[in-house]
């Protein structure tokens, strides 16, 4: 997993996009909805959709997939919007030296599955173990500021569920999409080492990879 995580790593300047052919490619990108409804990619391009405008709102931090049909100029491309959905999206915790991590934080499992960095955002595929209807899960992403660094940003998936979890209850994998702000709390250089971690099938594990901020 690590190999194939560093890997995505490294790609993640070209947005997850895979070309089909000249001027036609599917597209699986993260980006921010603009006040006219167009789409912004995290690498700075431009999507439109004609007639077929989605249903979204100005502001909105989505994810999408979809049919990159002409490029207009070197920036803005016309588009098929294929479908789009909104990731998990919310600001990390941040823990500093002399803090103790939050107990409202869990101790529960978390597996990504695909991890990329673009816009200034950590993005990411994972799944949880969660029991069906039993209650609520909470997914957060800890910034560990415990050992400062002048190279390196260290973070932590975290998960926890308010339901109790034991006797042997039937446990499903619930796959989802989320994504963190995590550009102001790099250190002030334009590469960076970013060290990803997380708990899963009762062990530790992490991923590492040198990132462009």
């Amino acid at each position: 997993m690590k190999r194939i995580l560093s890997i995505l790593f490294a790609a993640a300047a070209l947005s997850a996009c895979l070309d089909v052919e000249p001027f036609l490619y599917r597209c699986l990108t993260m980006g921010f909805v603009k006040a006219d409804g167009t789409f912004r990619a995290d690498d700075g391009r431009i999507y439109t959709f004609g007639d077929f405008m989605p249903d979204w709102n100005p502001g909105d931090r989505v994810l999408v997939v979809m049919d990159v049909k002409e490029a207009v100029n070197d920036s803005v491309y016309k588009a098929s919007n294929m479908s789009y959905s909104y990731p998990l999206h919310k600001k990390p915790v941040v823990v500093t030296a002399g803090n103790a991590e939050p107990d409202t934080l869990g101790l529960e499992e978390i597996c990504p599955s695909d991890l990329w960095y673009s816009g200034g955002y950590l993005n990411l595929s994972a799944r949880i173990k969660i029991i069906e209807e039993a209650g609520r899960d909470f997914v957060n992403l800890m910034v560990d500021k415990r050992k400062e660094s002048s190279d390196t940003l260290s973070v932590i998936l975290k998960h926890r569920s308010d339901y109790d979890t034991g006797g042997g209850a039937y446990f499903i994998e619930y796959p989802f999409y989320a994504t963190f702000p995590i550009r102001e709390y790099m250190p002030a250089k334009d590469s960076v080492v970013l060290k990803v971690s997380w708990f899963w099938n009762g062990k530790s594990d992490s991923v590492t990879a040198k990132v462009e901020k």
